[in-house]
């Protein structure tokens, strides 16, 4: 039986010959099998096929004439070129003839297509960019690694010389190389540890260490025993990024004549070549497939840290290995004869050494089935389908599917554009209120977005056929367009898909009714493939360098995904079941809104729910509101919804540079990923000062308001004074009425119309600054005053200038001095009912400083009205100041009214760069957007409703003050009050019957469990209780690495004697000790560590006082060396002041050395506060203090 390996190409007399690496089974030819327990990886021999006929090739389709078309490719005369022929090949929906261009090396069509693609009569080229080994694997349909019985997996690991903690290759020896095996065949572990063996170059005790005479020596004999063992796949844990490359950096080092080699695979050398895999290097040998199980932990898991236990922790629930001081290696090592103790040591180490080939070798075991299974499905080489993410190897499945279809296969797309990726909760849960809760059920929906594309048949060759066009009960309406999917012909990609989903539906069904274990895991593991691929399609199709990208079916996707999930909120309503949310803003924060008439306005965000709140659960139409779209440029996107919560907890004031905002502490808000060098959401409750939020810049807007325009008091809403003004002729004769008065004739009157211009916008400019009106009965009578005040003079007569010709009256200038501040004022003032209505609500600019506010007209003002209005306020409320930062001198100014603050801050971001007014760019500016940085968060009082937006097409929208961009929610969280389990899941399944028979297609709602116990903090951040005594824990602490053992422990065994025994005073007492033990002294290093990523290069952070990276620089002045990527341990001790001369690098920091303070207010409170607010203790009360009395 041949199982297939490997694949390469290699040059010979100037052609391509194909590599097949085979194992050939005994079995074939004849044997009985194998004794497991005796295995010694003879089982079988190696063959390496040779294919010297396979062409490269691609294809070019003509614009109209394919003749036209062959003539131009011959008459270039390409010596490349070794045939072309006419294909048939099903091309946008139709069949075509296009030509299939052959050429002599894969190279040549890198060379040429270029030349084709550019030819008059090419519409264009496919199918260039496929590599030449990749193109063999499909078109003969080849596949790895299969009904092989006895594959042989080898895993090794290095350890090394460590004086200064992070080894150094140029200095630093290999101390010992440890190697073990195990049989995989058929998908499941046949036998594990059939041979193990340790190598170093010091004497041992132990029957599994072989010494060497030299570091060269143990080199030589691992390479030997690879060679001698002749195993079928050899794995590592980071292998790609330090084990090869610390092998090969020794060799050369001990001066070796060539690489280490590991034999031969049927006369082919097995090199160790290092290719480019994605954004890293992998480290791969020909014949002999290479798996490094570092990215694939990745992949599969969310760990604090990705080391050898952590993994194995995952996978088998229970520790891997002893722990042993990674850190005094180098001391075991230098140590080992001196006595009996520290020969011990060595033969622990030797032990420990051996312990993580042995777990790498199980956890490979483990993992490696299921990417067989992708192997097959993909007809990818098993290392390269462990090393690429999931949306890459639904590619290759659909060019392998493509090919037996006959259809072409689209190119990539030539873009540098990346749009940030849109991602929705696809399941929602039937979540309690705050606190401790009973019988709660949990449903999902199943595969929401593949059911929806298999379903709807969302395709980018289905969507708007004409031959559906006139049928409207699929359309789905996104950014102003309207898209439906053909209900007529399947498309490719949700044919493929469906089936996946029916083979898996298959899979299942045969698990339910296998009654042999190893063939239910070998049936597992080939439904988990399924399903790995079939949840990535739709992620697929929204990246932008997708082959089948299309930006119009991915939106379409999450839409439809949305209006779903609303059906089931307003059906959950219906059945009385009760809806709760958890991101939201309160009443009084201030939202960008454009109404239909395409005026803009600061609107509180509750007065919006107020106005709309008939529609809380229907579609709103004619208002938008400031978001960031997936290119990320700031407009104006439709509201569809306004929804009030109630909400009982407390609210959080993030302060930055640019403004702030008030969210609840579970609310997402945007920051910026220095890595990914892209915009990230982050749950407001883990920020801290100095992180940075999005703020928005460079609104676009539609200029409305022109130079010139006049407003009609009459059309204006007047406010209280509606009633009081009355329209006068300026001719008894000729009945013009072009002004307004009061019903008192004796009322100073106005002009009715009000001609916009650069003077009336400075003027209401300098009215925000320094202007009000006043409306006060005085015993002389009824004073209604607007005044204007300032110490310039000449400011204060160009006020006099504007408003006399605005009025039609002659005011005076009123010289007084201010005692309050010793200091000459001037004063401009117009006693009139109309004018004070026409500033107050007329122009909306408000009567007092709190209370002001930008006119609603100047926003879509054409751009030198809004320079104007900026100048009256600046010359009003603006203070020059200097800068040794700045070349030039800068305005200051402040304002009391938040809505004022929040206007001037979006004028601002709209202006171009002019003569007068200068834009100083934000230091961090990305183009649409800054970095706004945070310089205090503080808890706010609760309030008894906050308020979220639903924003078509994205799921943003602006907090007004300071620009901040914040997120929305999908998520529905449902209950039902004084249910009993019985009562709840007889509800819940009526609930869930319903819902299925009025999703269409294979869209399906699931009941995903019932818990006895739950404890619910905020949306995302859960903890419950299975019948059986398993805890589940979502978005809390205990798999972050920025947290303690110390914490996350502590942590845990609350939730545990909570919902487990249901002990509230247990779990007090048990933190109280815990706090205890922490001053007492009593706790260990390993307790304390708190681990973070250096995710740059420590030289970047010189300006930086992140308590991390002063650790890290203290321990290189001390020699140690760290990279940027380390995964580094810090302690926090008693030495200094503040908390960034307080940490050490954990190695370094003898037992008791530790800031208890700290690991108090910082560790341990803060991971069980989150769970014991919900049950209404303070930080006191765990502390043992007093409980206080409440007065209510």
């Amino acid at each position: 039986m041949k199982t297939l390996l490997d694949i390469d190409y290699i040059i010979e007399n100037n052609a391509p010959i194909i590599r097949l690496f085979y194992k050939i089974s005994d079995e074939q030819e004849g044997t009985e099998g194998i004794n497991e327990g005796n295995f010694d990886g003879k089982n079988g021999r190696k063959e390496v096929a040779y294919i010297w006929n396979f062409t490269p090739y691609f294809y070019a389709v003509p614009k109209e004439d394919i003749e036209k078309l062959e003539d131009a490719i011959k008459q270039q005369n390409l010596a490349a070129i070794t045939k072309t022929e006419r294909v048939k090949k099903f091309y946008q929906n139709y069949e075509v003839m296009i030509i299939k261009i052959y050429v002599n090396l894969p190279s040549d069509i890198k060379n040429i297509r270029g030349v084709i693609r550019t030819l008059p009569d090419c519409k264009e080229i496919y199918e260039a960019n496929i590599p030449f080994t990749e193109r063999y694997i499909i078109d003969k349909n080849k596949t790895f690694l299969e009904s092989d019985k006895n594959l042989i997996i080898g895993a090794f690991d290095i350890e090394t010389y460590n004086p200064k903690i992070a080894s150094r290759p140029n200095t630093d020896p290999i101390l010992a190389i440890s190697y073990v095996e195990g049989i995989l065949g058929n998908g499941h572990v046949k036998n594990t540890y059939t041979y193990k063996k340790v190598w170093t170059w010091k004497k041992s005790g132990h029957d599994f260490v072989e010494s060497c005479e030299s570091e060269s020596g143990m080199l030589r004999k691992f390479g030997q025993t690879i060679r001698d063992r002749d195993i079928d796949i050899l794995v590592s844990y980071n292998g790609d990024n330090y084990d090869f490359k610390y092998l090969q950096e020794r060799a050369k080092i001990l001066k070796f004549l060539s690489p280490i080699s590991f034999g031969k695979f049927d006369g082919v050398e097995k090199q160790l070549k290092f290719e480019k895999s994605g954004i890293s290097v992998a480290a791969f040998i020909d014949g002999l497939p290479h798996i490094d199980l570092f990215p694939i932990a990745r992949q599969l898991f969310s760990l604090p840290k990705y080391d050898l236990n952590n993994v194995y922790y995952e996978i088998y629930g229970k520790k891997g290995k002893e722990d042993l001081d990674k850190a005094k290696i180098y001391e075991i090592w230098d140590d080992a004869g001196k006595n009996e103790t520290c020969r011990e040591n060595l033969e622990k180490f030797f032990k420990y050494s051996l312990k993580d080939s042995e777990i790498a070798l199980e956890i490979a075991l483990s993992l490696l089935p299921l990417y067989f299974e992708l192997s097959h499905l993909t007809g990818l080489p098993l290392q390269k389908t462990t090393r690429m993410g999931s949306g890459m190897r639904v590619e290759h499945l659909l060019m392998k599917k493509s090919y037996e279809k006959n259809l072409l296969i689209p190119n990539k797309r030539n873009t540098s554009l990346n749009p940030e990726e849109e991602t929705y909760a696809g399941g929602f849960v039937l979540e309690p209120e705050k606190g401790l809760h009973n019988n709660i059920v949990v449903f999902d929906f199943r595969s929401l977005y593949p059911s929806i594309i298999i379903s709807l048949n969302i395709d980018p060759m289905t969507i708007n056929c004409l031959c559906c066009e006139n049928e409207n009960d699929n359309k789905i309406s996104i950014n102003n367009s309207t898209f439906w999917f053909c209900k007529k012909k399947i498309g490719f990609i949700p044919e493929v898909l469906r089936s996946l989903v029916e083979r898996r539906i298959e899979l299942k069904n045969l698990m339910k009714n296998e009654e042999k274990l190893e063939k239910k895991k070998i049936l597992d593991v080939q439904q988990q493939a399924l399903k790995i691929l079939v949840n990535s399609a739709y992620g697929y199709m929204g990246f932008a360098r997708a082959r089948w990208y299309s930006k119009e079916c991915a939106e379409s996707v999450t839409a439809y995904g949305r209006k779903y999930i609303q059906q089931v909120m307003d059906e959950a309503r219906r059945v009385n079941f009760k809806v709760i949310y958890g991101d939201s803003l309160p009443y009084d924060r201030y939202i960008f809104i454009k109404f239909n008439n395409k005026d803009i306005m600061p609107v509180k965000i509750g007065e919006l729910y107020d106005k709309y709140k008939d529609k809380e659960y229907k579609c709103i139409s004619g208002i938008s509101t400031l978001a960031m779209d997936k290119n990320k440029k700031v407009v104006f996107k439709p509201v569809k919804r306004v929804i009030r919560h109630e909400y009982n907890g407390k609210l959080l004031k993030i302060i930055t540079k640019y403004g702030s905002t008030i969210v609840t502490p579970q609310h997402s808000v945007y920051s910026f990923n220095d890595k990914t060098k892209d915009i990230c959401l982050v749950d407001a409750n883990n920020l801290k000062k100095g992180d940075k939020l999005i703020s928005l810049t460079n609104p676009k807007i539609n200029v409305k308001y022109k130079e010139g325009y006049i407003f009609d008091i009459v059309e204006i809403d007047m406010g209280e004074y509606s009633k009081e003004l009355v329209l006068y002729s300026d001719n008894v004769h000729l009945s013009f009425h072009v002004w307004v008065g009061g019903k008192n004739a004796k009322t100073r009157k106005i002009p009715r119309y009000w001609t916009l211009d650069k003077n009336l916008a400075w003027l209401l400019g300098f009215y925000c600054a320094n202007g009000s009106v006043s409306d006060v009965l005085t015993k002389s009578g009824r004073k209604c005053i607007l005044s204007f005040g300032g110490q310039n003079k000449e400011l204060i007569k160009k006020v006099k200038s504007i408003l006399d010709t605005k009025t039609g009256t002659s005011t005076k200038i009123i010289k007084d001095y201010d005692k309050r501040i010793n200091k000459k004022m001037f004063y401009c003032r117009i006693s009139s009912m109309p004018v004070i209505a026409l500033f107050q609500y007329g122009f909306n600019a408000g009567n007092v400083n709190e209370s002001k506010k930008v006119p609603w007209f100047i926003f879509t003002a054409e751009e030198t009205l809004r320079k104007s209005f900026i100048k009256g306020y600046l010359n009003g409320d603006g203070n020059l100041k200097k800068d040794k930062r700045y070349v030039t001198p800068f305005i200051e100014f402040s304002a009391k009214s938040k809505e004022l603050a929040a206007g001037l801050d979006f004028l601002f971001k709209t202006l171009k760069h002019g003569k007068n007014i200068r834009l100083q760019s934000a230091k961090d500016s990305k183009g649409n957007f800054c970095l706004a940085e945070i310089t205090s968060i503080e808890e706010m009082p609760n309030e008894k409703y906050v308020y979220d937006l639903e924003v078509e097409g994205t799921h943003n929208f602006v907090d007004a003050e300071g620009m901040i961009l914040v997120h929305n929610t999908d998520s529905i969280f449902l209950t039902k009050a004084n249910k009993g389990k019985d009562e709840l899941l007889t509800d819940a399944n009526k609930f869930l019957k319903f819902i299925n028979n009025s999703l269409p297609g294979m869209m399906e709602l699931d009941l995903q469990g019932f818990y006895h116990t739950g404890i619910f903090i905020t949306k995302k951040r859960y903890a419950l209780m299975e019948e059986d005594g398993r805890l589940i824990v979502k978005g809390l602490e205990t798999k972050r690495r920025d947290w303690s053992n110390i914490a996350k422990g502590a942590q845990k065994e609350v939730l545990m004697l909570i919902l487990k025994e249901k002990n509230i005073k247990k779990a007090v007492d048990f933190v109280r000790k815990k706090i205890k033990d922490i001053k007492e002294g009593n706790v260990g290093k390993e307790d304390l560590a708190i681990y973070t990523k250096l995710t740059r290069s420590v030289d970047s952070y010189i300006q930086k006082k992140e308590p991390h990276v002063t650790a890290v620089k203290r321990a290189m002045n001390k020699g140690i060396n760290f990279e940027e990527g380390d995964i580094i341990a810090y302690i926090v001790t008693k030495n200094g002041k503040e908390i960034n001369e307080k940490t050490m690098i954990a190695e370094l920091v003898e037992e008791g050395n530790y800031d208890a303070n700290y690991y108090i207010d910082n560790q341990i409170l803060p991971a069980v506060m989150r769970i014991m607010e919900a049950l209404d203790y303070s930080k006191d009360e765990l502390k043992g203090m007093e409980k206080q009395m409440k007065l209510f």
